[in-house]
Order: structure tokens, then C-alpha cells, then sequence
């Protein structure tokens, strides 16, 4: 009995989870689902991972002949699919960097429009383990591409490339977080600062192309204001969907007129960004910054939530403190209560420097 007891989990360890359709990783920064589904014809048609039992992202085969054999795979023509549509508004065999490359999708799509470079960028390295084991199309085998597993402000800081399109993925704005977890790795990259070494790494008719699942208006304005700022004109804002991404907000703008461009010169295009056309919130939106980088955060003020849960401890801990019997003979001690609210904004700091300074 010992010995089956000792062979059941031997066999689970043994056993190698990416001969399922089904299984589930844990990674350095989270845990991950993954499912294969196939077409009625047996053909693999998409690979859906979730994250922390969130939906993340679906890894699909968008070549010509998988199209071909499957038309009705996809809802929208499949130049107008957002991971097709930033080839639209840049020139032919583009330089690329992609910012949260994933699982491959947006890098395929770089492949599928003959570019002549691509560098993508992926921090979590069992993302790109999956998407170099699953993904159809295989873009990560392209010897025109460099991946590079690491944080994206890292190697934005690094690089001295120079870009024809420099391209945002959807970086974890797959769901808007509550103000619990406004402390992300991707809120470094949605920063005044963070916009501005892209933009330094254009090249003169370069395009900066950002998707992103914006669910609240006021997150529409803030990105569209950021990129403004960073510009010093408007971006073009539209809404690209398709049958199996979230419902991606697209901001694409230059510092010279290689979009508008773009646009006189397809009337389809025009046709189709107009029609699309995305209104963002009007109101006074705070821009974020490396100093202040809470992306899911509305206003610059603390949340009403931390605020209550602050007042619960404190009434709490003034309770338990009350029980004590030398408590009772003599009053706190305003100096280690001053000491130990100073180490932990000092922790609080320090948790962010490293954040941004490791990505991590």
C-alpha cells in the first residue's frame, strides 16, 4: 500500500500535461489554463488561455489557407481583424517592435505582411513556451524574428533600434482590475514616460500602434490624452473587433503624417475607421506617470476602499489594544507608532522602485 501510495503521485509528476487539450501551468507571475478546440474537420481552430481563471487571450491561425478552408471562422473581413489592421497604416516590409508579443498572434500577423524585423518582447516565459509549442502558424520559429523575454520598459530603455511600427499588445487590459490591484507590471508601460521612449524609437515615418479593452470611458480619454501629450497631436481612435478577442480599442498616431496618409490613400480603410469611430470621455482624466502609475485608478486620490478597510483596522486594533492590562496603566507610544508608519511607506516605495526597475 505504501508503495501504490508513493507510485499515484510519481505518475502525476511524470506525466507531461501538454499531451492534453486541457491543462493548466503556474508561471512566475501567475497561474494559466490553457484548452485546445478544434474545427469539425479535426483541424486545430483556437487555443484559449486564462489567466488567474480569467479569460486572457485565444491563440488563432489566421493564414490564408486556414481562412480558405474555414471562412467562416472569423465574423469580420480579415483585413479589418485588429491584428491585421496596424499593417494597414504603416509602409511595406516594416521594422517592428511588438510590446507584449504573448503567445504570437500580433507577431504572426508581422510575418503574414512580409516584415523585414520583428522584435518581440514578452516578459512571462511560459507564455512564449506556449505560444512557441501551439501556435499554428509557429511565428516564433521566423528567423526574422528576435524574442526577447523581458520587461518591456527594460528593453525600451536598452534598445537603440529604431522602428517602422512600434506595436502595443493588449499587455493584461483584458479586464479592468478594482482598485484592490491597482499595483500592476503593466501600469509602467501605459506611462507618459513609457509612451515617450517609444516614441524615441521610431523612425521618422514610424507608427505607434496601441490596442487595448477599454471598458470605461474615462480609460479611452487617458490613453488618447497620454498619446496627445506625447505627440503633440491627436491619435486616431477606432474599434476593431473580432469573433474571439476582447473588444480592442485601437490608438494609432505618428509625429509625421504617415496615418493620414494612410487613410487618404485607402478609401476602405477611411471607410472603416469612420465607421468605427471610438468616442472617448470628455471629462478631466489625470494622465499617469512613472511617479503616479495607477492605470486602473480614476482620480489621484486613495481609494474609498483602502480608506474603509484603513478605519476597520484601526478601530480593531485600538480594540484588541484596549485588552491589554498595561495599556490601561499608561498611554501608547507615539514614537513607535510614528517609526512603524514610516517603515511601511518606506516598504510601499521601495515595492514600486523595484517594480519598475525589475519589472517584476
Amino acid at each position: 500500500m505504501l508503495v501504490l501510495s508513493l507510485l499515484v503521485p510519481l505518475g502525476f509528476l511524470l506525466h507531461d500535461p501538454s499531451s492534453r487539450d486541457r491543462y493548466a501551468i503556474w508561471t512566475p507571475y501567475q497561474q494559466i489554463e490553457y484548452t485546445r478546440a478544434y474545427a469539425e474537420n479535426g483541424d486545430f481552430a483556437r487555443g484559449e488561455l486564462k489567466v488567474n481563471h480569467t479569460g486572457y487571450q485565444a491563440i488563432v491561425n489566421l493564414s490564408a489557407d486556414f481562412l480558405a478552408r474555414h471562412p467562416k471562422l472569423l465574423e469580420e473581413a480579415p483585413d479589418e481583424n485588429p491584428y491585421n489592421m496596424p499593417f494597414r497604416l504603416v509602409d511595406a516590409a516594416p521594422s517592428v517592435l511588438i510590446v507584449g508579443s504573448g503567445t504570437g498572434n500580433d507577431v504572426a500577423a508581422a510575418l503574414r505582411h512580409h516584415s523585414s524585423s520583428v522584435d518581440a518582447v514578452e516578459i512571462d516565459p511560459a507564455i512564449l513556451a506556449i505560444g512557441r509549442r501551439e501556435h499554428p502558424e509557429h511565428p516564433y520559429d521566423s528567423p526574422v524574428v528576435s524574442v526577447h523575454r523581458t520587461d518591456a520598459r527594460a528593453f525600451l530603455k536598452r534598445t537603440s533600434h529604431r522602428y517602422d511600427l512600434v506595436l502595443f499588445g493588449l499587455l493584461d487590459s483584458h479586464t479592468e482590475f478594482s482598485d484592490y490591484s491597482n499595483m500592476r507590471i503593466d501600469n509602467f508601460v501605459y506611462t507618459m514616460e513609457s509612451l515617450g521612449e517609444a516614441r524615441e524609437h521610431l523612425n521618422p515615418n514610424g507608427v505607434l500602434f496601441l490596442k487595448f479593452a477599454v471598458d470605461r470611458a474615462w480609460m479611452g480619454r487617458r490613453l488618447s490624452e497620454m498619446l496627445q501629450r506625447t505627440f503633440g497631436k491627436s491619435p486616431l481612435v477606432f474599434y476593431a473587433g473580432s469573433s474571439y478577442t476582447p473588444a480592442a480599442i485601437c490608438f494609432a498616431i505618428s509625429s509625421s503624417g504617415r496615418v493620414e496618409d494612410a487613410l487618404s490613400r485607402d478609401a476602405s480603410l477611411a471607410e472603416f475607421v469612420s465607421r468605427h469611430h471610438f468616442a472617448t470621455d470628455s471629462g478631466d482624466v489625470p494622465v499617469t506617470t512613472d511617479d503616479w502609475p495607477y492605470l486602473y485608478q480614476r482620480d489621484r486620490s486613495i481609494p474609498r476602499t483602502y480608506l474603509s478597510l484603513g478605519v476597520l483596522v484601526i478601530l480593531v486594533t485600538l480594540g484588541l489594544y484596549s485588552r491589554i492590562p498595561e495599556a490601561r496603566q499608561q498611554p501608547p507610544s507615539l514614537l513607535f507608532f510614528s517609526m512603524g508608519a514610516g517603515f511601511m511607506l518606506l516598504e510601499t516605495q521601495a515595492i514600486q522602485i523595484l517594480g519598475k526597475v525589475f519589472g517584476k
